[in-house]
């Protein structure tokens, strides 16, 4: 896989440069940076996808960061082999400056 790749939404790079510390990937804005261990991990690249699908929609900006997030983690589970939605509630509330319990974040990635 290049480590460099154009789509319809954006642009992602497989670089350390940009992530920061306790992340895997980020997106900012119509740009993608993923480390490149995780090169083959589709559901990391369709939750940045997922972002960057986001930026582009002016209408979401206003969602705030718990939306921002509930829907890009919905989509990285479809990726997954097993039910990774407590990981993922966990993940959401405390590594986002977000106000909720994991048992309410998991509540909204299964609703």
């Amino acid at each position: 896989m290049d480590k460099i790749q154009f789509g319809r939404y954006g642009i992602v790079f497989y670089f350390s440069f940009g992530v920061p510390r306790k992340h895997s990937g980020i997106a900012y804005g119509p740009i993608v940076f993923i480390l490149p261990e995780y090169m083959n991990d589709r559901g990391l690249l369709e939750h940045e996808l997922v972002h960057t699908r986001q930026f582009w929609n002016p209408l979401k900006w206003f969602k705030g960061k718990l939306w921002w997030e509930v829907e890009a983690f919905k989509e990285q589970a479809k990726w997954c082999s097993e039910d990774r939605s407590h990981a993922f509630a966990s993940l959401i509330s405390t590594s986002y400056g977000l106000d909720i319990s994991v048992e309410k974040t998991e509540k909204l990635l299964k609703s």
